[in-house]
């Protein structure tokens, strides 16, 4: 079981005005595609992205999305799909018992990963913000936290946390684990989101901070654009 630790309601909204206006309205474009702008605020110097691991049951070990792309002669890069990597190999991902990546999840070892380097990066590491979306079974938000403020970005609602920066390595659900879908320090330094249908996760922060998490060899990170595609299709090299 995870314990709830290290989170308290938020009442007031107000810290959360400056997501709400840098947000992008999902699939909002005229040309039908969803973009990283959806799911991460503007006004960063830099973007990565963080690939979610799969697992091979068979070898009881995580995998990259990068070595899977390779295994299955795909072109690993930041816009890949997982969809686009194996669907010509389903049969075989079948076979070697490989578990897809989390979905609107990020893994906890990977969280404490990220955390040692954003905490360099923040002059606020114990006042945090953690945005928790309410669609969660199991949740129960108005029964656990009933002052938290709630909140609306485009299609998402939200219930507003507090607590450390080592928060964010907490399961917001109290049986199984689950990480907050948007969170970010008081002084705004950086931000890491996981929508909730995607199985990566979005970092914005200054230039020097992102450099140091793409230099990181315990997670799987890319450079990223605001305005790269977050769809399926958005996958152009692995059709």
């Amino acid at each position: 079981m995870f314990r709830q630790i290290g989170f308290m309601p938020i009442k007031d909204p107000t810290g959360i005005m400056w997501l709400k206006e840098r947000l992008e309205q999902p699939w909002g474009r005229s040309d039908g595609c969803n973009y990283a702008a959806s799911v991460i605020p503007r006004g960063y110097e830099s973007y990565a992205k963080i690939f979610h691991p799969a697992y091979l049951e068979e070898e009881n070990r995580e995998i990259t999305w990068t070595e899977l792309a390779r295994n299955f002669n795909r072109k690993p890069h930041s816009e890949m799909q997982w969809q686009k990597i194996i669907k010509h190999d389903s049969s075989f991902s079948e076979s070697i018992k490989l578990r897809e990546p989390a979905i609107g999840h990020f893994p906890s070892k990977q969280v404490k990963a990220l955390i040692e380097v954003l905490r360099k990066f923040t002059k606020t590491p114990d006042n945090c913000l953690f945005a928790v979306w309410e669609g969660w079974g199991g949740l129960e938000a108005e029964k656990r936290w009933p002052e938290a403020a709630r909140f609306h970005v485009p299609e998402r609602n939200y219930v507003l946390l507090g607590g450390p920066l080592e928060a964010a390595a907490i399961s917001v659900l109290p049986f199984c684990e689950q990480s907050a879908s948007v969170w970010w320090p008081r002084d705004r330094a950086w931000c890491v989101a996981t929508e909730i249908d995607l199985m990566f996760t979005f970092v914005g922060g200054t230039f020097e901070c992102i450099e140091e998490l793409l230099a990181l060899r315990s997670l799987e990170v890319y450079p990223a654009k605001i305005d790269d595609r977050v769809d399926i299709n958005g996958d152009k090299i692995n059709i």
